[in-house]
């Protein structure tokens, strides 16, 4: 950064070379700055800091710059929209039902359903949107450290339930200022839950569509038509086959999968509230407890294993994974 050269003889320097380079330029201008005093300890770290703080600040002013687009590029013949930016692209995919509903937060209304699978059901289709409204308000607040501290469980193979009802209980019982469900959270949840209909139905639709076969297990069985099967496996290898197109695979499944795993774990979590607080009448908490709970556990622990297969770096000479993802992927948009 501190070199103003746009001549790069290696742009695929190793990082412990890139990393004694920019020391060795931000301790070149240190030393330019100094050569004429005499500095005791104390200068001279105010000094280096400076220049550090400086480096960071042009890295960021950099990367900005970078990243701000510049075009658009319509791919018809493959039906994609490409982000045109200075340094890099990127490529864009539709987003699904689920997806929308939980980026939108409040302001994501029914309407938004209309013309898919879940909006046939207006008044369903309502309490849906409110219960993943509930989600969201879980989603921002509990903290990245319990987020990673559940992860961490469930890597360890703890089962989603157990972790998420100690999880609770904790957070129910500590003093008012150190949970991270203080009693106005917990008032809130209650406020939007009394504009839902239906709870436990709209629970049932919202694990529904939360399955990869949308409640047809049939329609994965995709090696009844060989013929078919090798037509589609040809033309998306053909667009997704190279190093580009499976990390473009791996990284719109792991959006997915990161989706779908925070709602399944922050329902987890809400059940588990309703349950310990004894919000609802106790048919409706039976309901929850005996039907929706024990589905709920599997999806976390299906979409958990997603996710991390989506993010597990595999080496370069190992396929198996890579093509694991590619057909889980196909699987999922082709159907």
């Amino acid at each position: 950064m501190f070199r103003r050269s746009n001549i790069y003889p290696d742009t695929n320097l190793p990082i412990t070379i890139l990393k004694d380079r920019v020391c060795q330029a931000v301790e070149t201008e240190i030393q330019n700055e100094i050569k004429d005093y005499e500095l005791n300890d104390e200068e001279y770290i105010e000094i280096s800091t400076r220049f550090w703080e400086k480096f960071y600040s042009c890295c960021e002013q950099y990367h900005l710059k970078a990243t701000q687009p510049i075009g658009l590029l319509l791919m018809e013949s493959e039906s994609g929209v490409c982000i045109i930016k200075k340094n890099a692209f990127s490529l864009l995919r539709p987003c699904e039902s689920l997806e929308h509903l939980m980026l939108s937060g409040d302001s994501s209304t029914p309407e938004q359903l209309s013309g898919t699978q879940l909006g046939n059901n207006q008044k369903l289709c309502s309490d849906l949107v409110q219960i993943i409204q509930i989600l969201t308000m879980i989603e921002h607040q509990i903290s990245d450290d319990i987020k990673n501290d559940i992860d961490k469980k469930l890597y360890q193979l703890q089962m989603p339930n157990i972790v998420v009802s100690k999880l609770v209980k904790e957070m129910l019982t500590k003093e008012y200022d150190e949970t991270e469900f203080p009693q106005q959270f917990l008032i809130s949840i209650r406020q939007k839950m009394e504009s839902i209909m239906d709870l436990p139905s709209a629970m049932i639709l919202l694990l529904d569509s939360l399955r990869m076969d949308h409640g047809d297990p049939q329609a994965m069985q995709t090696h009844s038509n060989v013929a078919e099967l090798s037509r589609t496996l040809l033309t998306i290898g053909h667009l997704f086959g190279s190093n580009l197109g499976i990390s473009f695979v791996a990284e719109s499944l792991r959006q997915i999968s990161l989706i779908r795993y925070s709602l399944c774990r922050n329902l987890l979590i809400l059940q588990h509230i309703l349950i310990d607080t004894f919000a609802l009448s106790c048919n409706i908490l039976e309901i929850i407890r005996s039907r929706c709970m024990p589905e709920t556990v599997v999806f976390v622990q299906a979409y958990y294993v997603m996710m991390w297969l989506s993010e597990t770096p595999a080496s370069a000479g190992t396929t198996t994974t890579s093509m694991l993802v590619f057909y889980i992927l196909i699987e999922y948009f082709c159907l």
